[in-house]
């Protein structure tokens, strides 16, 4: 039993992936690789169709009832799956602040009347369809097609929390360096110091370019997979928006830049 449900678990995640790649890339006018994990899946769109589909069950006769009623437990689950990453990362993914009737900038009355009518079709349409080509399969096939799928998404998820912690790691390397920085500049004296602190400020600006080059490489996909991520912090903040703005320059640029960047860098570094 478990095994189909691992397998209705993967169909979902790999449906919402669809839907929301679909949705992003007609509102973008290009095609957007969305998601945290790396694979063709979304795993709270899993969860939420196994919400609809197991707590549910007893709006299943009543249309109003289960649209109402899966606009809220999708939502509640969205609110959930957006408050534990921003805990762990210190980075919120998605921000809907600026859209009509939203709870926190984490859910919005859009995205959960979205939920609210693909709750419908899960019930009414996609499982119904799923479930009648996942009951011919033999249990053999089952339990390994579910272990599969298991060792896949481990494996995708500990390696996309490690970039993702890596990435935020180096968005906070760059605001303690940054503070470094001005308290170096505000220990020399503005008059006696005025070339040195040119200087420094120079070396911060290479610096900072080669680093958020760095990080535009290096972070694709999640920087153009999350457009509203955002930090608590003003100055991530205000990072994460200049990497982002500058990011089709670094695709077209970017790597010449970086290693002229470099280059004069240690050329100033030997003198």
């Amino acid at each position: 039993m478990i095994n189909t449900e691992i397998i209705y678990f993967f169909i979902y995640c790999l449906v919402g992936w669809i839907c929301e790649e679909l949705y992003c890339s007609i509102l973008a006018k290009k095609i957007v690789n969305r998601g945290f994990l790396h694979g063709p899946y979304l795993p709270i769109y899993g969860f939420g169709a196994m919400s609809v589909l197991f707590l549910l069950r007893p709006f299943i006769k009543n249309i109003i009832l289960l649209f109402f009623a899966g606009m809220i437990v999708t939502s509640i689950i969205e609110y959930i799956g957006s408050f534990l990453l921003e805990k762990i990362f210190h980075i919120k993914l998605w921000d809907y602040s600026k859209n009509f009737l939203n709870i926190n900038g984490r859910v919005c009355l859009l995205n959960s009347t979205m939920f609210g009518i693909l709750s419908l079709l899960m019930v009414y349409v996609i499982h119904p369809f799923v479930s009648g080509l996942i009951v011919n399969l033999s249990e053999i096939i089952k339990y390994y097609f579910a272990l599969e799928i298991v060792i896949g998404m481990s494996f995708d998820f500990a390696l996309s929390a490690a970039k993702m912690s890596a990435f935020n790691k180096a968005l906070e390397e760059i605001k303690d360096r940054s503070e470094e920085v001005k308290e170096k500049i505000l220990a020399i004296s503005s008059g006696e110091g005025a070339e040195l602190i040119q200087a420094i400020k120079d070396r911060w600006n290479d610096e900072l370019v080669i680093r958020k080059a760095r990080l535009a490489r290096r972070n694709k996909r999640i920087i153009l997979a999350f457009p509203s991520m955002r930090s608590g912090n003003d100055f991530i903040n205000s990072q994460i928006t200049k990497i982002r703005g500058d990011f089709s320059m670094w695709l077209a640029k970017g790597k010449k830049q970086y290693k002229e960047l470099k280059e004069r860098r240690l050329k100033n570094r030997n003198n």
